[in-house]
């Protein structure tokens, strides 16, 4: 009977963690295993956070470069924020520019669908400090929309995040 109950909630605890399931996350490309393991885990810790109102609210809060509302795009597109997640494309680029400034844990172009990875500044971030990680995420999905930077500030744009998603 006690193994029974120890298995029934252990069922439910997993039911409520994040999944990392690859097939949640069909934009991940990453030759290695752990950082692919890495990058699926904290999605699906932003896709958590994504699902509270107040941190969708971020998305109202910042327009693409011609002035449209981030919110209002994803609308247009029929997607909530976690479906568009979803469609975002991860991939390693150690080997660019970017990736050779230490603090560079991720980047892309504004209104790029691809979001590089520095693996060896990501590893170390999610060892560190895996709230940061969810906000850098959804701080390049932002990017994704067409957000530009400086202005705001990329600190700006990550601490926003952390205000309304870090609860």
């Amino acid at each position: 009977m006690r193994i029974c109950c120890l298995v029934v909630v252990s069922l439910l605890v997993c039911a409520a963690r994040p999944s990392a399931n690859n097939s949640d996350w069909p934009g991940v490309f990453f030759p290695n295993q752990v950082t692919r393991f890495s990058m699926h885990w904290a999605l699906a810790g932003a896709s958590v956070w994504l699902q509270k109102p107040e941190c969708r609210g971020v998305f109202a809060e910042f327009s693409d470069q011609d002035g449209v509302p981030l919110d209002q795009k994803l609308a247009r597109l029929s997607v909530d924020e976690v479906a568009y997640l979803r469609t975002v494309l991860f991939r390693d680029g150690s080997r660019m520019a970017p990736c050779q400034r230490p603090a560079t844990v991720m980047f892309t172009t504004p209104g790029s669908k691809v979001v590089f990875v520095c693996e060896r500044q990501f590893q170390t971030q999610i060892n560190n400090d895996r709230v940061v990680v969810n906000a850098l995420l959804i701080h390049e999905v932002l990017h994704t929309l067409g957000l530009g930077e400086n202005p705001p500030t990329s600190r700006y744009i990550t601490d926003r995040v952390k205000a309304r998603c870090w609860r």
